[in-house]
């Protein structure tokens, strides 16, 4: 019997962020295993999302005021869904937002549920009645996928009896498309850029948490030695603190230097990051808000192209950037050490080479999708998985989560 898997998401690339980048990079990675995958996600106006496999099949959820009635929206899909399309095994929620409300339909449908934990939903501050929603959310999922230890580790601080439905996961790329051989020329042609620049790179949501404000301190100690340097900021932003960003860079005088580049375009991610010597986002914790980076796909994706990195040491960054061997990991509030590692790495070629090439060999040998996926089908699907028996839950939590310690750090 063919498996059909449902994923509920409501992000999906070409929408930009992590969340999406998960949902489609573990619904293609399991779709060339055989399995048919459905897709259910937010209708977006601006956005038209393609399905990257055939066994694929997108679905929408349509809906006016999202952040209010989300959850009712999404159950009243499943059902409409599970009318339609029979013989689903299994769902995955990316968000337990999402997956909240779902419990009396697994029951009668007898489906698996499994929510994926990230970290800041889990970490930012919420009142009491929300904390409890979540709780409930989490003991009716059969199964938890946190991203990073440091994600699974705040939520068994809610609860630590969640432990044995608990299984680590890291996020991953695709080594295909984030690739060290990608023609960045044209970049080169459009910014007027002679190769004798040094070009830092920001490729995320501009957001206070990313660190960009603490990369603009740093440059004016940076361009003393590297006159010649570029920063690039790319990525949809949040208006208030684009507007902080640009006030730093008059008040200092780094026009000439920063480029703010705005949303790119899901087709040319790969030629910016090979456009760049360093990848730098010195991810922070927001202490007032909770709101902190519970992994960081945008490293392995300038990893995969071959890049090394410069990361802040908060929330889950540290299972996505092995210090000393993918990247640099500083204290992002630290704005000396930040200079410090920029002008590091731009000085020593050959240590930025050897780190770009460690992580991308890393994407290759356990952080692609197609990887992670692999390791998570036997958790889809343990009943009737091929040369595969009945799992206990305790004994593979316990294996997987030392075994993603020993591959992440």
């Amino acid at each position: 019997m063919k498996h059909k898997l449902l994923i509920l998401s409501e992000d999906f690339p070409p929408y930009p962020g992590g969340i999406a980048q998960w949902a489609r990079g573990i619904a293609a990675g399991i779709a060339k295993m055989g399995v048919e995958v459905h897709v259910l996600t937010r209708h977006r106006k601006d956005f038209t999302p393609t399905a990257p496999h055939p066994n694929i099949h997108l679905h929408f959820v349509y809906g006016k005021r999202w952040a209010q009635f989300r959850s009712l929206y999404y159950r009243r899909a499943v059902r409409e869904l599970l009318a339609k399309v029979f013989g689903i095994d299994t769902i995955i929620a990316t968000t337990w937002n999402v997956a909240r409300g779902l419990g009396s339909i697994i029951a009668a449908e007898r489906i698996r549920l499994l929510t994926v934990l990230h970290g800041m939903e889990i970490t930012r501050r919420m009142p009491r009645w929300k904390r409890a929603l979540l709780l409930h959310t989490l003991y009716k999922s059969n199964l938890l996928i946190a991203v990073s230890q440091f994600t699974a580790q705040s939520v068994l601080r809610f609860d630590p009896l969640l432990k044995h439905k608990m299984y680590v996961f890291p996020n991953g790329v695709d080594p295909d498309r984030f690739r060290p051989d990608i023609d960045s020329q044209p970049l080169r042609e459009r910014y007027q850029l002679t190769g004798e620049e040094k070009i830092l790179l920001t490729l995320s949501r501009i957001i206070e948490r990313k660190g960009h404000d603490r990369v603009l301190e740093a440059l004016p100690s940076v361009i003393q030695h590297f006159p010649h340097m570029r920063y690039f900021i790319c990525g949809p932003g949040d208006p208030a603190y684009v507007a902080k960003l640009r006030a730093i860079v008059e008040q200092k005088g780094l026009e000439p230097y920063v480029v703010f580049e705005g949303y790119v375009p899901e087709a040319d991610l790969p030629a910016f990051y090979n456009l760049c010597d360093v990848y730098i986002m010195v991810a922070r914790t927001i202490a007032e808000t909770g709101d902190v980076e519970g992994f960081g796909i945008t490293y392995l994706e300038a990893n995969a192209c071959g890049k090394p990195v410069i990361a802040g040491c908060s929330g889950g960054v540290t299972d996505a950037v092995i210090d000393g061997v993918t990247g640099l990991c500083v204290d992002p509030d630290n704005v000396p050490a930040i200079a410090d590692a920029i002008c590091r790495l731009f000085a020593d070629p050959a240590l930025a080479q050897r780190l770009g090439r460690a992580g991308r060999q890393r994407i290759e040998r356990e952080l692609s999708w197609d990887r992670i996926a692999e390791k998570m089908l036997p958790l889809l699907f343990p009943l009737t998985h091929v040369n595969l028996a009945e799992p206990n839950p305790s004994s593979i939590h316990d294996e997987q989560v030392e075994t993603n310690q020993g591959e992440m750090r």
